[in-house]
């Protein structure tokens, strides 16, 4: 009996295919650039080695993620060109295994970025300057209401600093105004 696989194949070449589009977007989110393959860094090393006349073997260093995604994307391409299926099969679990580990990284790295957000605008929040900057608007607008209560701004800067124990100079304090002015 006789197995026809044509299907299989077919289906398997747009597995593959599909896996490629994914890690060229991936590609182009970490680099910012379309994934050229006569343009990226490693499959050029990779020619240049494979040309060389001792053929040296490459290592993969995966924790760059522009050089794992762009291996992962050569590895699907060379994928395409077998037709063994036990050689495709590999190459594209390899580079399936690739994305899951790039797509952890980008994803750690962008929850990283987050937190450390989110802290710095708490500290920012919490710092006693940012809170005394805000009462300092608060009596420039009482200022700007009634312009009796100081002749100059560098009277009310004066008056600021004398207030607030957290600021140090008038020239801030100045420059606050001006811009609260515009």
């Amino acid at each position: 009996m006789k197995y026809d696989y044509k299907g299989f194949h077919e289906y398997f070449d747009e597995t593959i295919l599909k896996l490629k589009n994914s890690l060229e977007n991936i590609y182009e989110k970490i680099t910012g650039k379309k994934y050229d393959s006569f343009q990226n860094k490693f499959i050029n090393e990779v020619r240049e080695r494979s040309s060389d006349s001792k053929k040296e073997e490459i290592e993969l260093d995966l924790s760059d993620k522009e050089f794992a995604t762009a291996a992962a994307i050569s590895f699907l391409n060379d994928a395409l060109s077998h037709h063994e299926m036990i050689l495709k099969f590999q190459n594209f679990e390899f580079a399936f295994a690739i994305k899951g580990f790039v797509e952890q990284q980008v994803t750690l790295e962008e929850f990283n970025k987050t937190i450390k957000k989110e802290a710095a605008i708490k500290r920012w929040l919490n710092d006693p300057k940012t809170i005394e900057k805000a009462l300092v608007k608060e009596c420039w607008l009482d200022w700007q209401k009634d312009k009796s209560r100081y002749k100059t701004q560098i009277l009310f800067a004066n008056d600021m600093l004398d207030k607030f124990i957290n600021l140090k100079s008038t020239k801030v304090i100045e420059r606050w105004c001006s811009e609260w002015k515009k």
